[in-house]
C-alpha cells in the first residue's frame, strides 16, 4: 500500500474584513448565488487574514445538514490551522448532478475571499458525501490535493467515469479511504481498495474493527496524520519551483510561493519560511541602504528600488519613501544621517557576528557571514573589511576543506530528504552533482553509490 502525495483537507474560510477574528465570528453561513444554496465557514482559532491555510471542503451524509457537519469537523479540527467549509445538498439526501455547481462554487468563494492556499484543498466526504467526494475527485482533479472518504466507495460508471478518469485523477489527487467492518458499505471496501490500487493511487486504507456507519475520531485522527505524512513531499517539489523563481528574480512571484508554502507543515515548510525571511531580509536591508542616501541619491536609488523588486512586500515602502523625501528634503536629510549613522551600527554588529562565528571555527556560517555583510553594507566600511577577510579564509586550505566538507553533508541531506519523499529523479540528480563536485572523496563516492542504485 502506497502513501499520498499530498492531501489537503477542504475547508472554508469564514469571511471577514478584520485581521484578528474573535471566537463568536468564527463560523458563519455564506449564501452561494449562481447555484442558489449556502454553505457553513469555519475559521481556524487565530485566524489571521495576512496568513496563509490549507482548506477543507466537507461533504456530508444522507439526511445530514452543514450546520451539523460542520459542528462536527469544528470538534474534531481542534486547534488545527485549516479553514472548513461545508456546502448543504439540495435535498440533504443523495447529492445530485446540481450540487456540483454549488460543491465548486463553495470553494470558489473561499479562495476568493480568504487566503486559502489552493494547493493544499482537501476533499472529504462522509457516507453518500464519499461517494459524491470519489466522483468530484475524477471530475475535477485539479482542484484537490487530496480526498478523505468514509462510509461509502468508489462505484465506476456513475456519471460516466471510467477507470481512465481515476488514473488521470491519481496522478494529482492523493487518497484516504476508512469503511468499518460492522457498515452495511463495507462490501464497497475491497472493490474501492482495488481500482485505487488499479489506477495507481498514493493511498491508505483500513477497515476497523467494530464501527459501524459513521467517522471515529481514530479515523479522523489517521485521516490527518495521513496529511501530515504526505504534506512535505509535496512542499518539496513545491520548494523546488519557488527555488527556481529566485533564481530567475521573479522576486514577487517567488516571495508569495514562499509565503504560501512557510505556513504548511513539514521540513520544506520551515525551508521556505526560512528562505522567505532571508528573501525580506536582504530586500529591506537594500531599502533601507536607498533611504540612508542623501537626498537626491536616496531618490534615485529608491526609484531604482521598486522598478527592479516591483510587487514585493516592500516595493511601496519604497515609492512612499522617495515621495517623503521629494516633499520635504530638509527634514529627510536630517532623517537620512541618522539613518546612515544606524546603518553603519547595523553593519559593525554584522561584522561582529562574522568574526565571532570565525574564532568559534564556524568556517561555513562565517564566510556566509561576511559574505553577506559585504552584499549588503555595500556602502560602508565594513565591505571592503568582509571581502579581506573572505579572501584570507579562502585562502586558507584548511578552511576551504572544512567549507567543503559541510557543504558537502548538507547536499547530501537534501538528496535523502528527496529520496524519502520519493522524488527520485530530483534525489538522483543531486547525488551525480555530489558525486562529481566531490569527486575521490568517502561522501562523493557515497553519492556516486547511491545514483547507481537509483538506475
Amino acid at each position: 500500500m502506497r502513501f499520498a502525495k499530498g492531501l489537503v483537507l477542504v475547508t472554508v474560510l469564514l469571511g471577514l474584513a478584520l485581521s484578528k477574528v474573535r471566537a463568536a465570528d468564527r463560523t458563519q453561513k455564506r449564501d452561494l448565488p449562481k447555484s442558489k444554496g449556502h454553505y457553513v465557514l469555519v475559521l481556524p482559532e487565530g485566524y489571521d487574514a495576512k496568513k496563509t491555510y490549507e482548506v477543507m471542503l466537507a461533504l456530508h451524509g444522507s439526511g445530514d445538514t452543514a450546520d451539523n457537519f460542520a459542528r462536527c469537523w469544528t470538534s474534531w479540527m481542534g486547534k488545527r490551522d485549516m479553514i472548513l467549509a461545508v456546502p448543504e445538498g439540495i435535498d440533504n439526501r443523495m447529492w445530485q448532478d446540481g450540487d456540483l455547481e454549488r460543491i465548486t462554487e463553495t470553494l470558489e468563494d473561499v479562495l476568493k475571499n480568504y487566503p486559502g492556499d489552493a494547493k493544499r484543498v482537501l476533499l472529504t466526504g462522509h457516507s453518500a458525501g464519499c461517494f459524491m467526494g470519489f466522483q468530484l475527485i475524477a471530475l475535477k482533479p485539479d482542484l484537490f490535493s487530496g480526498f478523505g472518504g468514509t462510509a461509502a466507495g468508489l462505484i465506476l460508471e456513475r456519471r460516466g467515469l471510467k477507470e481512465k478518469d481515476y488514473e488521470a485523477a491519481a496522478a494529482k489527487v492523493s487518497v484516504y479511504y476508512g469503511v468499518g467492518k460492522t457498515d452495511p458499505n463495507h462490501q464497497l471496501f475491497k472493490p474501492t481498495v482495488d481500482i485505487l490500487e488499479k489506477c495507481k493511487f498514493n493511498y491508505k486504507a483500513e477497515d476497523p474493527d467494530g464501527v459501524g456507519h459513521t467517522i471515529t475520531d481514530a479515523e479522523v485522527k489517521n485521516m490527518l496524520a495521513f496529511w501530515d505524512s504526505t504534506a512535505d513531499r509535496v512542499g518539496q517539489q513545491r520548494l523546488v519551483e519557488a527555488k527556481k523563481l529566485l533564481d530567475a528574480k521573479s522576486w514577487a512571484a517567488a516571495e508569495k510561493a514562499l509565503n504560501e508554502m512557510s505556513s504548511g507543515r513539514g521540513a520544506s515548510a520551515a525551508e521556505a519560511k526560512t528562505l522567505l525571511e532571508n528573501l525580506r531580509k536582504d530586500l529591506g536591508a537594500k531599502l533601507d541602504a536607498a533611504k540612508a542616501l542623501p537626498g537626491p541619491d536616496a531618490i534615485a536609488a529608491l526609484k531604482k528600488f521598486q522598478t527592479e523588486y516591483p510587487g514585493t512586500s516592500v516595493a511601496d515602502e519604497a515609492g512612499k519613501a522617495a515621495e517623503d523625501i521629494e516633499k520635504d528634503p530638509k527634514t529627510a536629510e536630517v532623517a537620512a544621517q541618522r539613518k546612515a549613522d544606524a546603518w553603519l551600527a547595523e553593519a559593525q554588529g554584522a561584522f561582529q557576528k562574522a568574526a565571532d562565528l570565525e574564532k568559534a571555527q564556524k568556517f561555513g556560517p562565517a564566510m556566509d557571514q561576511y559574505a553577506f555583510v559585504a552584499k549588503t553594507y555595500y556602502n560602508t566600511p565594513l565591505k571592503k573589511q568582509s571581502e579581506n577577510a573572505l579572501a584570507r579564509l579562502k585562502a586558507d586550505n584548511k578552511v576551504t576543506g572544512a567549507v567543503a566538507q559541510a557543504e558537502a553533508e548538507r547536499a547530501f541531506k537534501r538528496a535523502e530528504m528527496m529520496l524519502k519523499n520519493q522524488m527520485v529523479v530530483e534525489a538522483k540528480a543531486l547525488y551525480e552533482e555530489i558525486a562529481s563536485k566531490y569527486s575521490g572523496t568517502e561522501i562523493g563516492n557515497q553519492a556516486k553509490e547511491k545514483a547507481a542504485s537509483l538506475r
